[in-house]
């Protein structure tokens, strides 16, 4: 939820790439979402997340303002697949109860 509420910031001008690494996809919590989550998608979040100020090194800035675009699209379907797993899994939890 956290990170739909981010990239949201971000996609709206809020915050830029560069605020939201500097914010929440620095190194540490990317280390600690890879050891303690251990969950594909939420490293890929992460990751993801980590190089958004990478785009504007090597692009023009209307190339790379697409790109942030799309990974920020990238970032939210996978949040919400993360989100879909929890809550299926929550489920069968409540089932099996």
């Amino acid at each position: 939820m956290l990170n739909l509420g981010l990239v949201e910031s971000v996609s709206c001008g809020v915050l830029t790439p560069m605020e939201a690494v500097r914010l929440f996809y620095h190194a540490d919590n990317c280390l600690y979402v890879q050891k303690r989550l251990r969950q594909k998608e939420a490293s890929e979040v992460m990751s993801r997340g980590a190089q958004l100020p990478d785009l504007f090194d090597g692009l023009t800035a209307e190339e790379a303002q697409h790109e942030v675009h799309h990974e920020i699209e990238t970032i939210r379907r996978l949040c919400v697949t993360i989100l879909e797993k929890n809550r299926a899994a929550s489920a069968a939890n409540r089932v099996a109860a």
